[in-house]
């Protein structure tokens, strides 16, 4: 074939211009194969026929030569006889004939039909193989990817310096780290598969082991709650995990949960020992303690003796002298003020603020604070509103907490209020109850807290970049002592400020009714 020339397509049985080059009648008579497929039929008949005829031929004039060569006469009657064998031999060999042929093009064109149904269905189950081998192929390839990133995962995980420990949503272990093997002294392969509970022993401050409703990371599993502790937080929200030798030590944690579309597949466990900074913050707390109490004698001290120069005895004292003693008093009086905060928050991290709550009027209370503040609001002529709802005409809402901390509170934020309010600026105060708490406004149009420094507001010994000129002898330590003391009689404390426009304070404290049903 010449290039360019589009191939001939090959035609079916029954097709015109179809050629059955294996025809079995052309094989076998010696015809050449037909354009028609019909053709084979009447030159099959042709064939057959002229061939009777011949023999007919042959056979009736052997006959007659026979009779005339006995008797010298040709019978009329054979003649005929021979004349109707040879109709009705003709007839019968014709219909006979017909029937092969019929079923030979039957049982040819059945067999071209299945040779097309075979051929077919070779290419169909051929690219069947195909499309699966293929499947087969990119699933192996995935595989393999989904392989390789599960080791690179694994790898990166066991070379992380904290603890990790894996586990499925019925809580077995299904990965723990080499650091965790290290610090809890256990094997992987002994853990993996068993329940978290059985492998690890986790501990209380007070050495008792921590049931599963109350292991944190059932919780994470059951709740999909969220769980970070580390050396600052409270005595009895300290956890010790236990090692094989019955030794512990204390962690921060961080456990979560893993979703996945929805639901909650498992939990991370990501810990560390805090055994050093413990020790540490400890030795930190004690020493505060320590130089605190060392320190309030001799200030005690200086205090006496300089109220006793500045009474009676300050007649006889120059005017410079006066001022040198007014300074020595004011700077005596803030070092014990410092040193009584001090003292407040190492009793409070150290959890030996014992807080004794009660029921308290919230309306008496924050007129009593106010009331304190007076002189300062006063003087920078501010204008201060207070608005309790009261829960029934005449009934002010009633808090359930120690009256001492939470008037501390109250007096370092309207304080602050006061501090760094402007001249002729204002202050509100509102009491409201919602969702059977009490909550407490404080609202001033202050200095406010500049964006990026809120998140550290409640720091210890943090103080905003804007609040120095307004207050130069502030310590840093009230905010912190105000959120540890409401957090630990059960309350909350946050805020909204916007630099320059002042700044809102909220502090929400439970009814006394509450904790009296409870």
């Amino acid at each position: 074939m010449e290039s360019g020339e589009e191939p001939k397509k090959e035609k079916k049985l029954g097709e015109p211009g179809y050629i059955n080059k294996n025809c079995w009648l052309a094989k076998n008579l010696g015809y050449p194969p037909s354009k028609h497929c019909q053709y084979c039929e009447s030159k099959f008949q042709n064939c057959l026929f002229f061939r009777y005829l011949i023999i007919s031929l042959v056979l009736v004039l052997a006959l007659l030569a026979a009779s005339f060569y006995v008797d010298h006469n040709i019978s009329r009657s054979l003649i005929i006889s021979v004349f109707v064998l040879v109709i009705t031999y003709g007839y019968y060999f014709d219909k006979s004939t017909q029937k092969i042929i019929e079923a030979s093009f039957a049982q040819r064109k059945a067999k071209e039909e299945l040779e097309d149904l075979n051929k077919n269905l070779k290419h169909k189950v051929d690219d069947q193989t195909k499309s699966i081998r293929t499947a087969y192929e990119s699933e192996k390839v995935a595989k393999e990817k989904v392989n390789a990133a599960r080791v690179e995962d694994e790898a990166l995980l066991s070379s992380i310096g904290d603890g990790v420990i894996a586990v499925d949503k019925d809580g077995k272990i299904m990965f723990i780290n080499i650091a965790t093997e290290q610090m809890l002294e256990i094997e992987a392969k002994s853990a993996i598969g068993r329940p978290y509970e059985e492998v690890l022993r986790v501990e209380n401050e007070k050495g008792e082991a921590l049931t599963r409703e109350k292991n944190r990371l059932y919780d994470a599993l059951a709740y999909g709650k969220k769980t970070i502790t580390d050396v600052s937080c409270k005595a009895e929200s300290m956890l010790y995990y236990v090692k094989t030798d019955k030794t512990r030590f204390p962690v921060a944690v961080t456990i979560a949960p893993v979703i996945l579309n929805g639901k909650i597949t498992g939990a991370i466990d990501v810990f560390r020992d805090i055994t050093i900074e413990k020790q540490i913050d400890k030795s930190k707390s004690e020493f505060v303690s320590l130089a605190s109490h060392q320190l309030r004698t001799p200030l005690t001290a200086i205090k006496w003796y300089s109220e006793a120069l500045l009474g009676k005895k300050s007649e006889n004292l120059l005017p410079k002298q006066k001022k040198y003693l007014k300074e020595i008093s004011h700077g005596n009086e803030r070092m014990i003020k410092l040193i009584d905060v001090l003292l407040n928050v190492s009793r409070m991290e150290a959890g030996k603020v014992k807080a004794e709550p009660t029921e308290i009027d919230a309306k008496k209370m924050m007129c009593s604070i106010v009331q304190e503040q007076k002189f300062g609001i006063k003087e920078k002529k501010h204008k201060l509103s207070f608005v309790c709802n009261d829960v029934l005409p005449g009934i002010s809402p009633k808090i359930f907490a120690d009256p001492n901390l939470i008037r501390m509170v109250f007096q370092n934020i309207i304080s602050n209020a006061v501090k760094y309010t402007p001249e002729n600026g204002k202050i509100t105060c509102s009491i409201n109850e919602k969702n059977k708490n009490v909550v407490f406004e404080i609202t001033d149009t202050g200095i406010g807290i500049p964006k990026d420094q809120q998140k550290r507001v409640f720091e210890k010994l943090f103080r905003a970049s804007n609040a120095f000129p307004h207050d130069p002898e502030g310590n840093g330590l009230g905010l912190y002592l105000a959120k540890s003391t409401v957090e630990n009689v059960g309350g909350k404390i946050w805020f909204e400020s916007k630099e320059g426009e002042g700044t809102t304070f909220f502090v929400q404290l439970p009814l006394f009714e509450e904790q009296k049903t409870k």
